[in-house]
């Protein structure tokens, strides 16, 4: 009988992401020998039963997105891991479940300095380390002759330009917060939780685990703040040499600009992933994904697009530049629409780039690639945790 991995999720919408990765990633485990047994968090008969018999049905480990499942089982006390696979920063307001004390997790942040966020604000985190997300390829592949979006960019207007944080936490602090801003709005390179660090050792304050955690409610507030000031600045750089852009998201519509782009709107998964199959040139937007990449990249690369991307240390180690894929400079985003035109105008060379980043993408950025390391990872980090 295959090995038994429990599988929670908290969604029936099969358009949804985290459905459409639940499902893939339960795929992927079956083509390496694992059986998943999928509950719904919501299902509170199945959860009982479940909790009745946990101890017999010999699970390899548990996973769940996003905390799913994180506070219905006693992990430690049935001896059984729980994967807590992370879908956004540790200091988003739907990440405050992972202070649970379950001290058999094993949480796979989307960044590296995630990873020492979450080691120094929670003690009973001991298995924390990055893994970005896969990439999902839409099972009807469009050939490139036949990709009639020339420019696509996916991302929602978070129409968050104030510095809100002034007035919600004191003065001196709110200050720091404004120079962490400013550091984040002219380095390509540094992540919040880094900012935060050097913002807050310059005004001569301690930032320990206590302050972080007190600080978590800023440090979403200036991920909000930087992410919306930098799609607006991409979107309207782009729109402002009107050369056929399409945006997919929610409030592009509002804004001055908007008539000089193809505005989809909001789109479920399943609808991005069809656009994002017929785009030649997918321009994307990390966040604060300074070591790692955001699923959008793989995304785009598995069906066949040219990612050009915002710069991170991720892609200095796993890519090369120009060969696979394109970078832009916040601090240079007026030279992003001549770089597009340039791609457009070159179509062996995007062909080429495209096929590489693919090539390399089916190799390493698949949910079949993740569901390897996550089983490799559990039996290494807890077959060397019972032995100490």
């Amino acid at each position: 009988m295959a090995p038994k991995i429990l599988a929670w999720f908290s969604t029936d919408d099969p358009n949804g992401f985290s459905y459409i990765w639940l499902d893939e990633l339960c795929q992927s485990f079956a083509r390496i020998g694992y059986y998943c047994e999928r509950v719904d968090i919501r299902e509170t008969e199945a959860i009982r039963q479940l909790t009745d018999h946990a101890s017999t049905n010999q699970y390899l480990f548990a996973l769940g997105f996003q905390n799913a499942g994180l506070q219905l089982l006693r992990y430690d006390d049935l001896g059984i891991p729980y994967v807590n696979i992370l879908l956004d920063t540790p200091y988003n307001p739907n990440n405050r479940e992972i202070a649970a004390n379950v001290r058999m997790q094993l949480v796979l942040c989307m960044d590296d300095s995630d990873v020492a966020y979450l080691a120094a604000c929670h003690d009973h985190l001991k298995f924390v380390e990055s893994m970005p997300l896969a990439g999902t390829r839409l099972h009807e592949e469009v050939l490139f002759p036949d990709k009639d979006i020339r420019i696509l960019f996916a991302g929602t207007n978070y129409n968050f330009h104030q510095r809100d944080w002034h007035g919600k936490i004191q003065p001196q602090l709110a200050y720091a917060v404004d120079d962490a801003a400013d550091i984040l709005l002219t380095d390509d390179r540094i992540s919040i939780v880094n900012a935060f660090d050097l913002a807050f050792r310059e005004n001569k304050l301690e930032l320990d685990a206590m302050a972080k955690k007190a600080l978590y409610p800023a440090m979403h507030w200036i991920y909000c703040f930087i992410r919306s000031r930098q799609r607006q600045k991409l979107v309207r750089t782009l729109a402002n040499v009107d050369i056929g852009v399409d945006v997919v998201g929610e409030g592009w519509e509002n804004e001055p600009f908007a008539a000089q782009l193809k505005i989809h709107g909001r789109k479920t998964y399943r609808e991005l992933l069809s656009l994002i199959a017929r785009t030649r040139v997918m321009v994307n937007e990390n966040g604060n994904l300074r070591s790692s990449v955001h699923e959008r990249v793989f995304t785009g690369m598995l069906n066949g697009a040219v990612v050009l991307t915002d710069k991170s240390s991720y892609f200095d180690r796993h890519f090369v530049l120009g060969e696979d894929h394109f970078e832009y400079s916040w601090r240079q985003v007026d030279k992003v629409p001549d770089l597009i035109i340039s791609l457009l105008n070159r179509e062996a060379k995007i062909i080429a780039v495209g096929n590489a980043a693919k090539s390399k993408a089916m190799q390493y950025h698949t949910w079949d690639a993740r569901a390897r390391h996550i089983v490799r990872r559990v039996q290494e980090v807890f077959s060397n945790s019972a032995a100490k």
